[in-house]
């Protein structure tokens, strides 16, 4: 039932969040890169990536704020007693009067800052924040890319091992039926059909086996996509490539430029830099203008020629200075800089880190190349193997032992290609992730 009811929470989320109202079509083999749409629209990491940037940007609009006018309007009525009014005057001492009686005011303000390194800074800052939030969005955009790929050349690795070994399978029962009939005949001994029957057996354990690993990556796929897990999803089983032959010099200079993480540590160090302007900044003057108008009646106005008749104004500009503060600007000012010179050694370090990742995925890359170069000539070698193995079987000219040997050969040799293609597709999207695209 809590399964049942959590496929149904996922279902009723992704049509919610896929962006033309539809759920995702599964009813067809999808392509890498239909996977990797899907789950750029239903991924919760992609989901909260953004929800950072709408949280800077909502940062940057409130300190913008500081640099345009504040206008404030108020009004205010009072009434004050006793009820019976009584009045006293004296030429001596003015007029008292004491009763009951009403006040009617109004008011509107409007200040706006001069000059405020502080509030520059917070703008700075709050510009350089945004953009930091948005290469994190990017960089777990480029991270769900890479998953979700990962996750779908593991499925069609899974798949094409399933396929070998139903092949295996297959061949093991046409080499049974061969194999009592070669007894019959007198060709074949009990003892070779045993052979061939302990084989068939071992080869449908792997094909169970291989069935539940596919399972488990289709699973995976779907959790890296954002949609259930028990979701029928299908995925195209070739895969193609094109041979590349990339200069390491230019991926690297690609990764300093494009890389989310760099572009973040820099935005970070701007930051920094921004919040120590803004410190120094405490020991400068600030300077606002303002400007008010106020009416104040005790009776409340009829019209505006008596607003216009009974009102008051002022315009101004302030300064202030702070000449002392206990050295909390001081202090504020070395905590600043501490943290620019760690954000700048974070940057040091996310560099060296990037170019070592580069490399890394470099050398992989034409690793898997190679690899696949190779397990392909094996394969076709074990093919050929094979199937002239199995003519001299059927003639007698090969033993049962030397059949079985050369069809394992096949099956292994059919599943480290597929395996090398898949781990080359992954080595790709790794070698695209680690440039920044």
């Amino acid at each position: 039932m809590k399964i049942a009811l959590n496929g149904f929470v996922i279902f009723f989320l992704a049509s919610v969040v896929w962006a033309d109202g539809k759920a995702p079509d599964l009813s067809r083999p999808l392509s890498a890169d239909e996977c990797v749409k899907i789950a750029l629209k239903m991924s919760p990491s992609i989901t909260k990536a953004r929800a950072a940037v709408t949280e800077a940007s909502a940062g940057r609009q409130s300190a913008w704020s500081g640099l345009v006018p504040q206008v404030t309007g108020q009004g205010n009525y009072s009434h004050s007693g006793p009820g019976s009014r009584y009045s006293y005057s004296s030429s001596q001492y003015g007029q008292i009067n004491l009763g009951s009686g009403e006040s009617y005011s109004g008011s509107l303000s409007a200040s706006q800052t001069l000059f405020n390194i502080g509030t520059f800074a917070q703008v700075a800052q709050s510009n350089k924040s945004l953009e930091a939030a948005k290469a994190g969005e990017k960089g777990s955009q480029q991270q769900l890319v890479y998953n979700v790929k990962q996750a779908y050349y593991n499925v069609v690795k899974a798949r094409k091992t399933v396929q070998a070994v139903q092949s295996q399978v297959d061949q093991s029962l046409g080499q049974e039926k061969l194999t009592r009939e070669l007894k019959r005949l007198g060709s074949a001994s009990q003892v070779d059909l045993l052979k061939i029957q302990v084989q068939l057996s071992q080869s449908k354990t792997d094909l169970l086996t291989a069935q539940n690993g596919e399972a488990v990556a289709r699973a995976n796929l779907c959790a890296e996509m954002g949609i259930d897990v028990n979701a029928p999803l299908q995925v195209v089983d070739e895969i193609t490539y094109e041979e590349k032959t990339p200069r390491l010099e230019d991926l690297l200079a690609r990764s300093r430029k494009q890389r989310p993480d760099l572009t973040q540590a820099r935005a970070t160090l701007s930051v920094y830099k921004a919040a120590s302007t803004a410190a120094k900044g405490q020991y400068l003057p600030r300077l606002s203008a303002n400007a008010s108008y106020s009416y104040r009646d005790s009776k409340f106005p009829e019209s505006w020629k008596v607003v216009k008749d009974g009102y008051t104004w002022s315009t101004g500009i302030s300064a202030s200075w702070t000449l002392f503060d206990g050295l909390i600007t001081h202090a504020n000012i070395r905590t600043a800089n501490a943290r620019m010179a760690a954000s700048e050694a974070d940057l040091r370090a996310t560099e060296q880190a990037a170019e070592v990742e580069v490399k890394q995925a470099y050398l992989n890359y034409t690793l898997m190349q190679e690899k696949v170069t190779l397990s392909r000539e094996t394969r076709a070698e074990a093919e050929e193997s094979y199937r002239l193995t199995n003519e001299k079987y059927q003639l007698g000219a090969a033993t049962t032992l030397d059949l079985l040997t050369s069809q394992t050969t096949l099956t292994q040799a059919r599943v480290q290609e597929a395996s090398s293609l898949g781990d080359l597709k992954i080595a790709e999207a790794a070698l695209a992730k680690v440039i920044g695209e």
